[in-house]
């Protein structure tokens, strides 16, 4: 998981990185400008969400033309600022001043997103990290219990294996694993349990575990 979440920030700051660089490119290779005669805000619901995007159109020598914004956004824009700069030799290259100031919160977005994706990243693969290092020192020091009978507990985040165990003073434990989210439970109807002797709230429970 810890791993899922730092390749979606590389993917996200990739791409919004991309976008960013590509409107600078354009902005460098305009040498006019104008304003809009027209906008207008284009919405797409293709993917059952509406997202809005301005469409700006302007004239040149009496021909006119479109300027496109490059990304679109889940709230209806107030276009405000309706300055066109264009390539005198070729209108088609264009870039609208709307879009020019979206990119700082384009790139502050990046910043918060991809510190708050890495940060929950690391804070998983610390945690597994730990978790690991638990189950190794168990592995060690505790007593391995062998294909008790389980449950399987199944949620909307995964499933958890349940299983009763009976104790030296003839109480019984009810535990449960940590919540998985693989298909080896299919079929099953026993795991392994591995325990402190001394400290019965420091357990692991999984399917085929081997010391």
């Amino acid at each position: 998981l810890g791993i899922a979440f730092l390749f979606v920030a590389v993917v996200i700051y990739t791409i919004l990185f991309a976008v960013g660089k590509q409107a600078f490119e354009i902005k460098s290779n305009t040498n006019a400008y104008t304003n809009a005669s027209k906008i207008e805000v284009l919405t797409n619901n293709s993917d059952g969400s509406v997202q809005y995007s301005p469409i700006f159109y302007f004239n040149v020598d009496g021909k006119e033309y479109t300027c496109k914004t490059s990304f679109s956004r889940g709230s209806r824009p107030s276009v405000t600022k309706n300055k066109l700069y264009y390539n005198s030799s070729n209108p088609n290259i264009c870039i609208s001043e709307y879009e020019l100031s979206q990119l700082p919160v384009i790139f502050i977005f990046i910043i918060l997103f991809s510190f708050v994706d890495i940060a929950a990243g690391l804070y998983f693969l610390i945690n597994a990290n730990s978790e690991n290092k638990r189950i190794k020192q168990l592995a060690q020091s505790g007593l391995l219990v062998k294909n008790l009978p389980c449950e399987i507990e199944n949620n909307l985040k995964g499933y958890k294996i349940k299983i009763d165990y009976k104790i030296a003073d003839g109480n019984i434990l009810k535990l449960k694993s940590e919540i998985r989210r693989d298909y080896n439970y299919i079929g099953r109807q026993t795991a392994d349990l591995l325990i402190d002797p001394l400290n019965t709230k420091n357990y692991f429970i999984d399917f085929d575990i081997e010391i």
